[in-house]
């Protein structure tokens, strides 16, 4: 017994120390991320105004929304940018890292649409600047590189050609930082817990528990082997040759019940005691009501 409960302690240690191992590295994980870098870019579509036969692609005021949707299109392979709730939301606050996102700017909310303006929105994060500033550029050199396609596969002139422009002309790119502090309570708080649950497991387990969770089930005691009754006089509880054992006298019957309490179980007995107790308890208060009512209660006239 007391090797089974040196190495039940041995065990405990052993999960302690694994799990303070992994909280300590996941602490270190959380605290080496201390923000992400997110720029973002406008590229808008300017057409001149032409006649239908000069840019099938650009020919009115609408169309070059619609040159800027399709621009969008082929630039994400048809792929639908998911809606968010607000469009100040960032990269970062959506739980990216390392990516970027080229979207048609929609002015609507997050139930409605407006694609009133022909703005192609181009967003990045990363871990540092440079490498959100080189997603940027290689972002809208294929947006500029696939307008250049559309309008070379439509035979569009050179005179006549829709332009590309940067809106605001440079990028903008800035830190956006976390929240170390309470990102470390958090991690180690849920490293305690997960620690402490696992060794109080391993502390109490018995070795019933491994040879069930082994498929083995656990030795089971044989059990007597039963005798066959045998016949015997009144009074008598065994007799076997010269040896007789009398039953001892039968003890005296406790109180009875009432007749209605012992035939109605115990559950009903025990709401009938609820219920007498609760009406001693309203008794006993109205009782003293009643007297704090008779002792404030002003003096009859004419007593002194």
């Amino acid at each position: 017994m007391a090797v089974v409960r040196h190495l039940r302690v041995l065990l405990a240690l052993a999960t302690a120390l694994v799990g303070t191992a992994a909280t300590a590295a996941a602490l270190h994980e959380v605290g080496s991320r201390q923000g992400s870098w997110v720029g973002e870019a406008q590229v808008a579509i300017f057409a001149p105004r032409l006649h239908p036969d000069d840019n099938p692609l650009a020919s009115m005021d609408g169309q070059a929304v619609r040159l800027a949707a399709l621009v969008d299109r082929v630039v994400n392979n048809a792929r639908v940018q998911p809606r968010v709730t607000s469009r100040s939301l960032t990269l970062a606050d959506q739980g990216m890292r390392h990516d970027s996102v080229i979207a048609l700017v929609n002015l609507g909310g997050q139930w409605a649409d407006d694609f009133s303006r022909p703005f192609i929105r181009i967003e990045a994060v990363d871990s540092t600047r440079a490498a959100t500033r080189a997603r940027l550029r290689a972002d809208i050199e294929r947006v500029e590189t696939t307008l250049d396609r559309l309008q070379d596969e439509a035979g569009v002139a050179a005179s006549d050609r829709a332009t590309a422009q940067l809106v605001p002309a440079a990028p903008r790119t800035w830190f956006e930082g976390t929240h170390p502090t309470r990102a470390l309570l958090a991690t180690g708080l849920l490293g305690a817990v997960l620690t402490w649950a696992a060794s109080v497991r391993v502390w109490r387990r018995r070795p019933g528990d491994r040879a069930a969770a082994g498929g083995v089930a656990p030795a089971r005691v044989a059990e007597p082997p039963v005798l066959p009754p045998v016949a015997t006089a009144p009074g008598v509880l065994v007799a076997r040759g010269n040896l007789r054992l009398s039953a001892p006298p039968a003890p005296a019957r406790a109180r009875a019940l009432p007749a209605p309490l012992e035939a109605a179980g115990p559950s009903t007995t025990r709401t009938a005691v609820r219920t007498w107790l609760v009406d001693v308890v309203v008794a006993l208060v109205g009782s003293v009501v009643r007297h704090r009512s008779r002792a404030g209660a002003p003096a009859p006239r004419g007593a002194s």
